[in-house]
């Protein structure tokens, strides 16, 4: 509903989503592609990024993580898929909650590679949406900012109050990139370019 408020509904834009998971459920770009939208989804789960190509047909969908390094990494699975992580630390944290299936291996590219390869000449990107439990400063850190600079960042910050946004370290981060905090959901803040 904010992103609704934020984009003209009746002009169809391009999204990046980063940690997109499944291609309705939990989405914050399935509304948009309805809608008439397009973009790329990465994610590096094997069974979504299928569910992706098939049921977005007119997305670029990626299998790969995302971060700082281009580097092969371990990729923690669980029941429940939406808390797939790469971070170690939160896997054993989301143990308490979830059942870990298994531990696999997958390709971790940085953004500005994967958006330099396929963002389409020409193309102006209206969001990035990120949410990778935990290595979300990792993925902003890995753009090529002065390439890809989309009007409206939405980012995964949980358990904050709309005072505890500018101390972070994400909000430094966008905020030295010419973005300020315009919104917060309970789990997900907004950020626009000024």
């Amino acid at each position: 509903m904010v992103l609704r408020r934020l984009f003209d509904p009746k002009q169809p834009g391009f999204f990046v989503d980063v940690g997109a998971y499944h291609p309705k459920r939990y989405s914050n770009t399935y509304l948009l592609y309805r809608q008439g939208w397009r973009g790329i989804n990465i994610d590096p789960n094997p069974d979504t990024h299928t569910l992706l190509k098939r049921l977005r047909p007119r997305d670029t969908s990626i299998l790969a993580a995302v971060s700082s390094l281009e580097q092969i990494s371990s990729y923690y699975m669980f029941e429940e898929p939406a808390f797939n992580t790469l971070d170690r630390v939160i896997a054993t944290e989301y143990q308490k909650l979830t059942k870990l299936l298994r531990e696999i291996q997958v390709n971790v590219r940085t953004l500005s590679t994967l958006l330099h390869e396929n963002v389409p000449p020409g193309t102006s990107i209206d969001l990035f949406n990120v949410d990778v439990e935990g290595l979300d400063l990792q993925v902003l850190q890995s753009n090529d900012w002065s390439a890809f600079s989309p009007r409206i960042v939405l980012i995964e910050q949980f358990g904050l109050k709309i005072e505890d946004i500018a101390p972070t370290e994400i909000a430094k981060f966008l905020g030295n990139k010419g973005y300020a905090p315009i919104a917060k959901t309970i789990n997900s803040v907004f950020y626009k370019r000024n």
